[in-house]
């Protein structure tokens, strides 16, 4: 998938421009997150996908992925 190992610049440039046209679109929230996780920039990342699962609480991909990011931040128990 495009949002794993090093990221093309584009990727980011898009998913960060779809955020801040609409900021409470959890899908462009995702697509940002996910790509900040595959570049271990967490901080950003969790920003991101904390709000994708704000705006569509009912969204898996987006649980998953912070769970994901939970366990690279080796915080098990916040991944459940």
């Amino acid at each position: 998938a495009y949002h794993r190992g090093n990221l093309p610049d584009l990727a980011r440039a898009t998913a960060t421009y779809s955020r801040q046209a609409e900021p409470r679109c959890s899908r462009g929230q995702y697509v940002l997150g996910v790509i900040l996780l595959g570049a271990q920039e967490y901080g950003e990342a969790q920003k991101a996908l904390e709000a994708a699962c704000r705006f569509a609480p009912r969204d898996a991909e987006a649980h998953r992925a912070l769970a994901r990011l939970h366990l690279a931040l080796d915080r098990p128990a916040e991944a459940e």
